[in-house]
């Protein structure tokens, strides 16, 4: 119970490093948009268990990362190493950095947790749902081994107001069969009164 409350306590200072809102938030209304999300993980190995019975192949949603909490293990995995998250924030906002967690503050890796963590990312942010490539916000390495939480600057300031997030996992650390997240924070401004679309430039 001891072990439970420290990190529980670990995990709340991670969240106070970013000192930033975080506007994909699903509790808030933020959401995955599924049809241009990357496809689950059909993991055959955990199953739901209902009266000691395996009963249903074990899978999780991608919205699993818009939430605060977290149990080791418990995130969104997608077959293969590269994979693509698609997010409309619950409001319009100027992107100016990300946040990605992988794993529980405080805990010790395994090396399957390592292997399996994303690598390489490429985030662009989108003024319309249906936009070809949207505006290129930056392309960065998550350091897994390092820290379980990682927040990155994106490189192009001058994006403007954005709807919708298109992350791109380009890589993960080794592991041949799925990519697992944890969750993804995303901190900006938001659209100011009397734009409510979000169409206005920087």
């Amino acid at each position: 119970a001891v072990q439970e409350i420290m990190y529980q306590v670990l995990e709340k200072l991670e969240e106070d490093q970013a000192q930033m809102p975080d506007y994909a938030l699903k509790s808030s209304g933020s959401a995955v948009i599924h049809s241009k999300t990357s496809p689950s993980f059909w993991n055959t190995k955990r199953k739901i268990v209902f009266l000691l019975l395996p009963v249903l192949n074990y899978v999780r949603s991608p919205e699993v990362i818009l939430k605060p909490d977290s149990v080791l293990g418990d995130c969104w995995y997608f077959p293969g190493s590269q994979g693509e998250i698609f997010i409309k924030p619950y409001t319009a906002i100027v992107p100016r950095a990300f946040t990605i967690d992988h794993g529980i503050p405080g805990r010790t890796y395994h090396r399957d947790s390592i292997a399996s963590a994303p690598k390489d990312l490429a985030v662009y942010g989108l003024k319309e749902e249906d936009e070809e490539q949207g505006m290129f916000l930056g392309e960065f390495t998550f350091m897994a081994a390092q820290n379980p939480s990682q927040t990155f600057q994106v490189k192009n300031e001058h994006s403007g107001f954005v709807n919708y997030i298109r992350l791109q996992v380009l890589s993960n650390w080794g592991h041949p069969e799925y990519t697992c997240m944890y969750r993804i924070r995303l901190h900006g401004e938001p659209v100011p009164d009397g734009d409510p679309g979000g169409m206005a430039s920087g």
